[in-house]
């Protein structure tokens, strides 16, 4: 499941960063926490549309849903929560729904901190324009994903609705670089966090996920 209840108003100096909870699967039935952090400097956008979903609830009781061995772990998706829903894959956020920018935009003339950015008329945000050192897709980083327009929880390459879904990153992927964009990676327990997210199917058990607490976050007050 994900949560995000608790805020800490710090300084711009560092990237936001996150903890993690992981339950099930090959994570056993004793939660395990990861750090993770989020680029601020690099994808903005992005970035608050996934801190503003999480500190609202949007992500509590959530799944992974789907998993590439070796691959891909995927989550976000609100239709999750029942593991039995057709739909899972294909969900987002409200239509019309805003969410604060937390940083400055790549083009200034898009965006500033504090500016209220809205979703369109699907519940998805408009596509970030990446920077030129713009975060690779990594081993354990975490990606922005497209809700499939066609019902089926797939990884749409040209398709699809930037909205509440991202996945892991379980190896380096460079054909993603320019398709998908980063805006996290593991930060702490990484080569394990990495390798236990290759295996987090075992037995048909999904992990579940919960964000517990995060720091360093800009103030807009």
């Amino acid at each position: 499941m994900l949560a995000l209840p608790l805020l800490a108003s710090l300084s711009l100096g560092a990237n936001p960063t996150a903890k993690m909870t992981f339950t099930g699967g090959f994570w056993g039935s004793e939660p395990k926490v990861i750090g993770i952090e989020l680029f601020l400097d690099k994808m903005p956008v992005t970035m608050s549309n996934f801190v503003d979903l999480a500190k609202s609830g949007f992500y509590d009781g959530t799944h992974i849903h789907r998993v590439v061995p070796d691959e891909f772990v995927y989550g976000g998706c609100p239709h999750s929560k029942d593991l039995t829903n057709p739909k899972t894959g294909t969900g987002g956020p409200e239509p019309g729904t805003t969410f604060p920018n937390l940083g400055v935009c790549s083009k200034t003339s898009e965006c500033v901190i504090g500016d209220t950015l809205k979703r369109n008329a699907e519940g998805g945000i408009d596509e970030e324009q990446m920077p030129a050192n713009a975060p690779l897709n990594l081993k354990g980083t975490i990606s922005m994903g497209r809700a499939s327009k066609k019902g089926k929880p797939t990884l749409p390459a040209t398709d699809g609705m930037w909205g509440s879904l991202f996945f892991f990153n379980v190896v380096e992927h460079p054909n993603q670089n320019e398709k998908f964009p980063v805006f996290g990676k593991v930060s702490s327990r990484a080569n394990d966090a990495a390798n236990r997210l290759r295996h987090c199917k075992k037995k048909g058990v999904l992990v579940s996920l919960r964000i517990s607490a995060m720091s360093h976050l800009p103030s807009l007050s």
